[in-house]
């Protein structure tokens, strides 16, 4: 079974595309903020504040203020290089924790800054805010490696990047993460998905990509995490698929299998709904069934499960009994469009990029 294609037909659902632009916009609109060689939009007129307005600009936004942000987005690239020049010259005289609070808040109001200039009605460059926010965010782990906002920030920049299917620059992101804040788990194993996820992109879905992914790689990075904490759950279910589509499915069904029902039940659902797969793939269809029935009582609501078991109807034969559960997910309207948990899954770290960004804002404005 294809999940990628179930998910286009039963999640997506609409002739004009509409429902990914519902549910993607502010994922996407951050996507583009950090893509690799993009051109920023016409120039703004731009206003510099001397260094001092700039540094007042960052301590209102810390203050919780957002309006600053009308102020900061217009600037180009020279003023925020000044503002940059101010700001770390203002470090030298303050104290050290002051000090790191101007930098938290400097590297989250820049990361606003090019969202608010890329969504924006006028076009403006929004790109020098986003190289900031990284300059930033390499000085706090230069002087710190364990900063916990400049560690963050990068997962929203890596799950900006899976959003929109830039593998490319995902891993790039990844690369610099690892170098610049050292071997976390999360970076880890955010490059197991990235590998995933590009290899799926272009050998699954057909689609073209600068960055085809490895299969070995993100099959050692999921291991990797497991060997050091056998309990973790997302790295497994990613293991067990990975090994599905490396064609091995006696080991991707021992390694799903290892997975209970009581786990949160969105990850149960997705180790039973990979868990079929495997069987199906095997030719033990009646056992598959078995695991799409117990995925669609974990998350009723979720479609992948409900579709792939009409797929197995249909290929025995069964192709009323199919057809009509088709047409039942179909009619079920109180599903959400992205409540199946598939969706998130295929979108990697682009699921939490959203929230994360939310929590690291409140967090540099405590």
């Amino acid at each position: 079974m294809r999940f990628p294609l179930l998910i286009a037909v039963s999640i997506v659902g609409t002739p004009d595309g509409s429902y990914s632009w519902r549910v993607l916009t502010c994922l996407l609109a951050m996507a583009c903020l950090v893509e690799n060689g993009a051109a920023p939009g016409p120039k703004a007129a731009a206003q510099r504040p001397a260094g001092s307005s700039y540094v007042q600009i960052i301590e209102r936004y810390q203050q919780g203020d957002d309006d600053v942000l009308k102020l900061l987005t217009p600037l180009d690239a020279k003023a925020i290089e000044s503002g940059e020049w101010a700001l770390l010259k203002t470090l030298e005289r303050v104290p050290p924790s002051r000090g790191v609070g101007l930098l938290h808040a400097a590297l989250m109001a820049h990361t606003d800054a090019a969202i608010v200039g890329r969504i924006g009605p006028t076009l403006i460059q929004w790109y020098p805010h986003l190289a900031m926010a990284q300059r930033y965010a390499e000085l706090l782990a230069s002087n710190n490696q364990q900063d916990p906002v400049a560690a963050r920030w990068w997962l929203i920049v890596i799950g900006a990047m899976h959003a929109q299917r830039n593998y490319a620059q995902a891993m790039t992101l990844v690369n610099r993460a690892l170098k610049t804040s050292g071997e976390r788990a999360e970076y880890i194993f955010a490059a197991g998905i990235t590998n995933e996820l590009a290899w799926a992109w272009k050998h699954d879905a057909g689609f073209p990509t600068p960055f085809s992914g490895s299969l070995d790689d993100a099959e050692k990075a999921y291991g990797r995490l497991l060997a050091t904490n056998p309990g973790l759950i997302d790295p497994r279910v990613r293991l067990g698929r990975v090994r599905i589509l490396r064609g091995n499915n006696g080991g991707a069904i021992q390694t799903l299998a290892e997975i209970p029902d009581t786990v949160e039940p969105v990850l149960a659902y997705l180790a039973r709904l990979f868990e079929g797969d495997a069987l199906e793939r095997q030719g033990s269809v009646e056992e598959a069934r078995k695991r799409y029935e117990r995925a669609i009582r974990l998350v009723p609501q979720a479609q992948s499960a409900r579709l792939a078991l009409a797929f197995t109807e249909y290929q025995d034969g069964a192709r009323a009994d199919a057809a009509a559960r088709v047409r039942d997910t179909a009619a079920d309207r109180g599903a959400a469009d992205d409540g199946d948990p598939w969706f998130w899954y295929a979108m990697g770290f682009g699921a939490v990029a959203q929230s994360e960004l939310t929590a690291l804002r409140a967090l540099v404005r405590q």
